[in-house]
């Protein structure tokens, strides 16, 4: 009966300290906020309110701690028994892991990420290195793959767009050849001589493509636009003849999740100009102009080859299913050089027959 009462009598204690600070808590709150304050009416609701809810509070803690104490045996032999099979799991997985690696190193394959780094080669051969396509990854890492100081500027060439100022939304579409639809060169001929609203200043309507004074045929119009690009791709291809491609990339990371690849958009993008090109000097019957291009632009898809990255093999096949488009465009009847149309599709294989190993390489 007297440990009873000292219970009873710390509870009240308990509660009526817990209700009196909460109130004050309450007070000070209002205080601060500017609001009116409290009247002494709402002061001894608000603490016989804090005072209940504490001592229901405390009642209940002390009623799983009783529960607790009393089970507690049958709670420490379930942990035990639980991370007993924990364990047990964990080291037959080991095991099973182990195993399986070992049976497969002696077939050859291999399980450590440093086998799947591209290999070192030499700078003068690296088509990544040259000043061209190094524009496009400089201001955030160097050529050794260190990150540049934060508010590095650089002016990326290959930031080469097809649509006005950033809009990509409201473009023509380019082509969609899996339901036999060509590239609406008329639509880019309109969009292409269509001023649009500068990207900072709506108010002021620039046009940042070459347009001739007349309208001429929608392919001429096309690569007209286009030719603000060519020195840049002229440059990419002779950069493009180099045997290598490894980009900087610091493999030795430990974070490689945050591992930057800017390289992929730039190229990306620079793909889609060489598309639409080609795809206008196809509509010209330029055919050996078009071959060209789509070389250049598998040799760009095939520059990440290297790459054990998710993300750089799914850039490659984008930039090769856009290739796939201008290929069957050649293909479908409406150009004269049936030797280019054979060249196209060769070269156009030859490039996804190389992607094989990578993709091998990201499987496992």
């Amino acid at each position: 009966m007297k440990k009873n009462w000292r219970m009873w009598c710390g509870l009240v204690i308990s509660s009526i300290v817990l209700g009196a600070v909460e109130t004050g808590f309450r007070c000070c709150q209002q205080h601060c906020i500017g609001a009116q304050a409290f009247t002494t009416q709402d002061l001894i609701r608000l603490f016989l309110i804090y005072s209940i809810i504490s001592v229901a509070a405390l009642l209940l803690l002390r009623m799983v701690y009783k529960l607790l104490r009393r089970f507690l045996p049958v709670w420490a032999s379930f942990l035990a028994l639980a991370a007993f099979f924990y364990a047990e799991e964990d080291l037959r997985g080991l095991y099973a892991l182990e195993k399986f690696e070992h049976e497969w190193e002696a077939k050859g394959e291999k399980f450590d990420f440093a086998s799947f780094i591209p290999p070192p080669v030499p700078d003068d051969q690296n088509f990544a290195l040259t000043p061209v396509v190094a524009r496009c990854y400089s201001y955030l890492l160097d050529k050794n793959g260190r990150r540049m100081p934060e508010g590095t500027k650089n002016v990326s060439r290959l930031e080469m767009l097809i649509w006005h100022n950033y809009e990509c939304d409201n473009t023509p579409t380019n082509w969609a050849w899996e339901r036999g639809q060509f590239t609406d060169l008329k639509a880019w001929q309109e969009y292409y001589r269509s001023p649009r609203p500068q990207y900072r200043d709506k108010s002021t309507e620039t046009n940042e493509f070459k347009v001739a004074s007349r309208a001429q045929s929608p392919a001429e119009d096309v690569l007209l636009a286009l030719s603000k690009y060519d020195v840049t791709i002229e440059e990419l291809r002779q950069a493009a003849q180099l045997p290598f491609s490894r980009f900087p990339l610091n493999y030795d990371s430990k974070e490689l999740d945050y591992l930057l690849l800017p390289q992929l958009a730039a190229l990306r993008r620079c793909t889609g100009v060489l598309n639409l090109r080609a795809a206008a000097e196809l509509d010209l019957g330029k055919t050996e102009q078009a071959l060209r291009d789509v070389k250049l632009a598998l040799r760009l898809a095939d520059s990440t080859h290297g790459e054990p990255f998710l993300i750089s093999l799914e850039i490659r096949c984008a930039m090769h299913c856009n290739q796939s488009r201008t290929v069957w465009r050649n293909t479908s009847g409406r150009t004269q050089s049936w030797f280019n149309s054979v060249r196209i599709w060769e070269n156009w294989i030859s490039s996804l027959t190389c992607n094989l190993p990578c993709v091998e390489n990201v499987r496992r």
